[in-house]
């Protein structure tokens, strides 16, 4: 699953290095009494809804993401240190603060879908859009092999954007370093904050995302960190999220588990080897319903075909 040989098959897992962030560091206004709308003069909105201005009480900080501060801002003085704005968030004591915008990772699959349903539930973080690699010559998200089309339907189903990172078929490892590269220059100059993850217990790909995203200077996020899978899955089950095998390795699992549903059952049924939640890549999975969703999707199961050393199940929209 994780391969970097196979950049065609590993999903979002791998994020590339883009281009430094740049520097943000002044001392902001005090304004005279509280507002979400008061902006000094010289200062632009330009495309940012005003719900992401943070405009606080004299003796605490003032930001407008992606707007720049100029010198008469920087003189008038503040209590808030110096140091880039997306840390300053967590400093500034107000319960009107805006959450950071950050984008999450998306592969369509339980794991993915449940880092969106934790960030959901907390004021931190709000997610602005799913990052989502293509396989453009199958038109399915890479490694869980589900069609575009269902992708664009959870996509609906969240109210969030896609974030869609087309990769050739093959792909080698530098393409598509590239295109995730590109992704993440996008994420630093729309003044993101940092990017969520689904990981669950895997060091060394969590070591590979944070050293991937260091240069960049966004924030990488792992909601799901270390949650004991077979709780995490029984908990998923749990809120009534729904969700069907699509990827299978029949190195570790029987094809016949490809196009099940995720249940009691078939955590049941899993062999005592396999992780409850696949975190190892012994399967793969593409939601339709759940907490995170404000609709579910209707689908049938398709053929299942054998592809590239892997099983998989075609899912199709009803």
């Amino acid at each position: 699953m994780f391969a970097m040989a196979s950049p065609s098959l590993t999903g979002v897992d791998n994020v590339g290095i883009a281009r430094l962030a740049r520097p943000l560091s002044f001392k902001p206004p005090r304004l005279s009494k509280p507002t979400t709308t008061q902006v000094p003069q010289g200062f632009s909105l330009g495309s940012h809804n005003p719900a992401k201005i943070w405009a606080l009480a004299p003796g605490v900080c003032f930001l407008i993401r992606g707007t720049p501060f100029t010198e008469a801002t920087k003189k008038s003085g503040s209590s808030c240190p110096d140091f880039p704005a997306w840390e300053r968030l967590n400093t500034c004591d107000n319960p009107h603060m805006a959450s950071k915008p950050i984008l999450l990772s998306w592969s369509g699959g339980k794991d993915s879908a449940w880092a969106l349903h934790l960030l959901q539930q907390q004021k931190d973080y709000e997610v602005v859009g799913l990052l989502t690699t293509i396989n453009q010559h199958f038109g399915r998200v890479a490694m869980h092999g589900f069609r575009e089309s269902l992708l664009d339907l959870q996509s609906a189903a969240t109210g969030i954007p896609l974030w869609k990172v087309p990769l050739p078929w093959p792909c080698s490892n530098e393409v598509y370093e590239a295109a995730m590269a590109a992704a993440c220059a996008r994420a630093v100059e729309e003044d993101l904050h940092g990017i969520a993850f689904g990981d669950l217990f895997l060091e060394d790909i969590r070591s590979y995302r944070i050293t991937k995203l260091a240069p960049t200077g966004l924030t990488p996020i792992f909601p799901c960190w270390q949650i004991p899978t077979d709780q995490l899955a029984r908990d998923m089950i749990a809120s009534g999220l729904r969700t069907h095998l699509t990827c299978i390795d029949p190195r570790h699992l029987d094809r016949s588990f490809a196009g099940r549903e995720f249940t009691s059952q078939l955590l049941a049924d899993l062999p005592a080897s396999v992780d409850p939640c696949g975190e190892r890549g012994e399967f793969h999975t593409f939601v339709s319903a759940g907490p995170m969703f404000s609709s579910s999707i209707k689908l049938t199961v398709g053929e299942t075909v054998d592809r590239d050393g892997f099983t998989y199940a075609d899912l199709l929209p009803a």
